[in-house]
């Protein structure tokens, strides 16, 4: 089905997906490919993407696209999650939050996996109790520390002792792969956990599907919800407005908690840069300015993430998120929602909720929507009109689940998709020819985040139930 092109080139994920746009740089196809054809490497817009090694050739195999989560041959995400059914127990079906068990919303009380988490410390708590109770050997997490294959300033590590954990315990909004990881787990019996979004709980369930060790290894995953994945420039252009030198960006940790902040939404980013005899330059910004007003308007995304519908990792074992709610928002140590697919993951918190260790209410399905409204309104009504002007230029779209899509998007709302779309594609190469300076970059993209920032407030005051 994928052996060749009319050229009797093999077809693969470098001509079919990265070279449509499409690749959401997760990693699996290196990861599983038999001849170690592809390699991961940071492209001329600092996002992650599969390349051909130059001493390898592809055997034309097709496994590379059977894996990749924006492949469109690839099975639909409901698909997949009706096997998994059966294993997580007595799951409810749901079209937004996927099928699950429960939802929750709460804390652990364990000391430092609060203050050191990205919300309440839950996805702490879990890969700990997990290594604990002996239901993994490791697990796969995201942390900081240089990545010698790519040079990322963070990515995928293995933890195998709840000290390791928490080194991973705060939120990474830079690319981070899996290929290295899949690697290991091949060539390494024992029962693992991986951390991961979205796109890549997909790869790693359609990997499980294809590569009987994997499916055999990996015995939990534990996603997060996940609006858009930024390249490594989002990093930069922070670091950059902070003052730093971004081109010497040695470390950023996003996530950092200060009792003074307004709500638990505000948080602190830390950026590290410079070396030599200049020395390093060290800088503390809140979230919500040079990387919020990046994230509100798409600056450094993937195309790829444009046609992403999954918000709550539909194919994890359980998923995790912030608790944006207004019962929660005034407490500045953070709460995380939790939905339970796996049973056994439910039986980990039950006991723990009775011995003390965390602490969990049960909240509403509505309450578990509600707290990823904004994400939701990109990812399931937005998606609309980026899906007409996709196919309007024949251009290649991944497999789409149109019946999860309302049709009814205001002409606010479309002409405020045009514009994010707009920036998204801008984005990049204004950074690039403003040689990296944030102040030029603003100027170019100027035009567009003003009209972004008018639609945005005709759209909250003319039309609320879009969620933002």
């Amino acid at each position: 089905m994928f052996a060749s092109k009319p050229d009797d080139t093999p077809v693969n994920v470098c001509s079919a997906v990265v070279a449509q746009g499409l690749c959401c740089g997760c990693g699996m196809c290196a990861g599983v490919c038999p001849s170690q054809y592809l390699g991961i490497q940071f492209n001329a817009y600092g996002e992650l993407s599969p390349c051909p090694q130059p001493e390898s050739a592809c055997s034309g195999c097709g496994l590379c696209l059977r894996v990749c989560p924006m492949s469109e041959p690839s099975p639909p995400t409901d698909r997949i999650a009706a096997e998994l059914a059966p294993q997580w127990g007595q799951v409810s079906p749901d079209a937004v939050l996927g099928s699950h068990l429960r939802r929750l919303a709460g804390y652990s009380a364990a000391a430092g996996h609060r203050t050191n988490g990205a919300s309440g410390g839950m996805g702490t708590w879990i890969l700990e109790a997990l290594l604990t109770k002996g239901l993994v050997n490791a697990v796969a997490a995201v942390g900081p520390g240089v990545i010698p294959e790519t040079g990322a300033i963070c990515g995928y590590r293995w933890c195998g002792t709840a000290a390791d954990v928490r080194a991973c315990a705060k939120s990474a909004y830079y690319p981070a792969e899996l290929s290295r990881i899949i690697q290991h787990i091949k060539s390494h019996e024992g029962r693992y956990a991986v951390t991961a979004l979205p796109c890549a709980v997909r790869a790693l369930r359609l990997a499980m599907r294809a590569v009987k060790c994997l499916r055999e290894r990996i015995a939990f995953i534990v996603g997060l919800t996940c609006g858009y994945g930024m390249s490594a420039f989002a990093a930069e252009y922070v670091c950059a407005d902070a003052g730093g030198n971004p081109r010497q960006l040695n470390e950023i940790t996003f996530r950092i908690k200060q009792n003074q902040t307004p709500s638990a939404r505000v948080s602190l980013i830390r950026c590290v840069s410079g070396q030599g005899t200049d020395g390093e330059h060290v800088s503390l910004q809140r979230s919500d300015e040079a990387f919020g007003k990046a994230g509100g308007n798409r600056w450094f995304t993937r195309r790829a993430c444009d046609y992403c519908d999954d918000a709550f990792a539909e194919l994890a074992d359980v998923c995790l998120m912030d608790a944006w709610l207004p019962a929660y928002l005034r407490d500045v140590r953070g709460n995380t929602v939790v939905v339970v697919r796996h049973s056994a993951v439910g039986a980990l918190l039950d006991d723990a909720v009775a011995k003390g260790d965390i602490t969990l209410a049960d909240v509403t399905r509505d309450e578990a929507v509600r707290s990823q409204s904004p994400l939701l309104w990109f990812k399931r009504r937005l998606i609309v009109e980026r899906i007409r002007r996709a196919r309007k230029a024949h251009a290649p779209l991944p497999a789409l689940r149109m019946d999860l899509y309302g049709d009814d998007l205001s002409l606010l709302e479309t002409v405020y998709a045009r514009v994010l779309m707009h920036m998204r594609d801008a984005s990049p190469r204004a950074w690039l020819d403003s040689s990296k300076d944030p102040v030029a970059f603003r100027r170019r993209l100027r035009a567009p985040s003003l009209a972004a920032g008018l639609l945005r407030k005709l759209i909250r005051k003319g039309c609320r139930s879009c969620g933002e």
